[in-house]
């Protein structure tokens, strides 16, 4: 028999004494907020670097504004191309402060401040779903601040906040973690639609920015399976369609967009086709630096030519 979850008085109920304060949260914030500002402080003044020539200084489509329509076009040879939205930020950077590095990496960095509050709130959001042990729960806010501020201050971060054309990479763990967050009060809620509308927009605005929030509908639907597990006592306990369909807009997105961007051609290594033993091998050295460096950061400086 399929999981129904807790009741509305059910979860209420255990959530009660876990909700944190107004002025948790905004000392959390502020701290955050502080922390990052201070790290990333001495890149200010750092100039453009190798994607961000194509991708900013050459990208026409910005010099129209962020209310323009050609804001939401990038050229099809730009880094910009297939990811609309990053390119509408990029826009949206220099109508504030034309193109003015500074201008464009201070947003880069509000964005990392951003994500580490997501972060903190999503895992404290975990911990205090229904099942959990009580102790867990009372401690999720101070394990939240903690793996927010790990997220805030870690050097992993470096080339993704300070090397400008990686706002993709910013930008995209936003709307991540975003569809995560969205997604865990439907778990318990008595409307999980209106929850997975909202988990629809946060992950289809990540899929105009980059392609590899693909990531975030399997990270959802791994936690909605465990939790029903639990809820349902170990059993098998099927989450409803709209917890499947809630992603359809985003892949079908996705789908028009390789097509008519030639995404396989994009992500080609060494101008060969994507599907090839080179590309494969490159993709997998990447992500097994990307772990390495998760754990001790170093080095940080990642050649593709070496892997």
């Amino acid at each position: 028999m399929r999981s129904q979850g807790p009741s509305g008085h059910e979860a209420g109920a255990w959530r009660h004494g876990h909700e944190p304060s107004v002025a948790a949260i905004a000392f959390g914030s502020l701290v955050i907020g502080v922390v990052v500002a201070l790290i990333y402080l001495g890149a200010s003044g750092a100039p453009f670097l190798l994607d961000d020539r194509p991708s900013i200084l050459e990208n026409p489509s910005l010099s129209a504004g962020p209310w323009s329509a050609a804001a939401w076009s990038p050229p099809s040879w730009s880094f910009t191309a297939g990811r609309p939205l990053l390119n509408w930020s990029f826009a949206l950077s220099a109508s504030w402060g034309g193109l003015d590095a500074a201008g464009f990496r201070w947003l880069n960095v509000v964005l990392h401040a951003l994500n580490a509050l997501l972060l903190a709130a999503t895992v404290a959001e975990l911990l205090r779903l229904p099942g959990n042990d009580a102790a867990v729960a009372a401690r999720s806010r101070a394990v939240g601040f903690a793996c927010g501020l790990l997220w805030a201050a870690h050097p992993a971060h470096t080339a993704a906040v300070t090397y400008v054309s990686q706002r993709a990479e910013v930008l995209m763990a936003t709307f991540n973690l975003l569809t995560m967050l969205l997604f865990l009060p439907g778990l318990r809620s008595g409307r999980p639609i209106v929850w997975r509308c909202a988990v629809a927009a946060a992950f289809a605005a990540g899929v105009l920015v980059k392609e590899s929030v693909v990531s975030a509908p399997f990270v959802c639907l791994l936690v909605d399976w465990v939790y029903r597990r639990r809820s349902d006592g170990g059993g098998r306990g099927r989450a409803p369609w709209w917890d499947y369909a809630a992603f359809a807009p985003g892949f079908a997105m996705l789908a028009v967009s390789a097509l008519v961007t030639a995404l396989p051609a994009r992500m080609a290594v060494d101008g060969a086709g994507w599907l090839n033993l080179r590309s494969a091998e490159v993709q997998v050295r990447a992500l097994g630096h990307y772990l390495t460096v998760a754990v001790w950061p170093h080095p940080l400086v990642f050649r593709s030519e070496e892997h």
